[in-house]
């Protein structure tokens, strides 16, 4: 029984992985398009903070641009582990997804969290 309890924990932290990789990239998606780019594609010139997006750059706090990084580099560190997951599990019969919704929602937190940050400093920086 251990043995197969440990075979089955690397899949499902796999999956738990993969699913907060596909939350984040849709929160990245719609935080990119509310602040008008991300500072991925953006820049700092004399102390001024631009996203950009498409080649239509944005002026934005400096608060919104450091979030704006931070989530860049976390979704990036995402695609990563997720890509690893899937070339490490590639030989398992199914990469279907099974969680209960208690390991759906350990799973969603952590975009939910860089969300829920991102709209707390959006409401600061207007103030």
């Amino acid at each position: 029984m251990p043995e197969e309890y440990e075979q089955g924990r690397l899949p499902r932290l796999a999956q738990c992985f993969f699913k907060a990789h596909i939350l984040n990239f849709f929160v990245f998606v719609v935080i990119t398009l509310i602040i008008g780019g991300a500072a991925t594609w953006g820049y700092q010139k004399e102390g001024h903070f631009f996203v950009g997006l498409h080649g239509h750059y944005e002026e934005v706090s400096k608060r919104i641009f450091q979030f704006s990084e931070i989530h860049g580099t976390y979704s990036i560190i995402t695609i990563l582990i997720t890509l690893a997951g899937t070339m490490l599990h590639r030989k398992s019969n199914s990469l279907r997804i099974k969680l209960s919704w208690k390991e759906w929602a350990s799973a969603s937190t952590v975009p939910l969290f860089w969300f829920l940050i991102f709209i707390t400093l959006r409401f600061i920086a207007k103030l």
